[in-house]
């Protein structure tokens, strides 16, 4: 191969690695864990609809400087609000924290 042609080639994996990182972290596509074929496509079918899903949330309602984040920074910041759960027996209730926490 020409030298052009070899950084075509490793350039065009070099861009899909983040993407790859994304998937696999945020994701788990390589996890396979059911036993049956069916169920394993099935699996694979509702990773791919979250990913998607996902995708078009950061173009769609996330502000300009938040639509970059990966699946792990935005479950971080946006479903992981902290919060004290106080009460005994059957009442509990949730105490959020102040307006001034770290989300978007």
């Amino acid at each position: 191969m020409l030298p052009e042609d070899i950084w075509h080639f490793y350039n065009q994996r070099a861009s899909i690695e983040p993407l790859i990182d994304e998937l696999k972290e945020g994701f788990a596509v390589e996890e396979v864990s059911q036993h049956l074929l069916l169920r394993n496509q099935i699996y694979t079918w509702i990773k791919a609809i979250a990913y998607n899903l996902l995708a078009w949330f950061r173009t769609a309602v996330l502000p300009e400087e938040a639509s970059s984040y990966e699946a792990e920074t935005i479950r971080r910041k946006l479903l992981q609000v902290p919060a004290v759960i106080t009460g005994h027996g059957r009442y509990r209730r949730i105490h959020l924290a102040p307006l001034g926490w770290n989300g978007l």
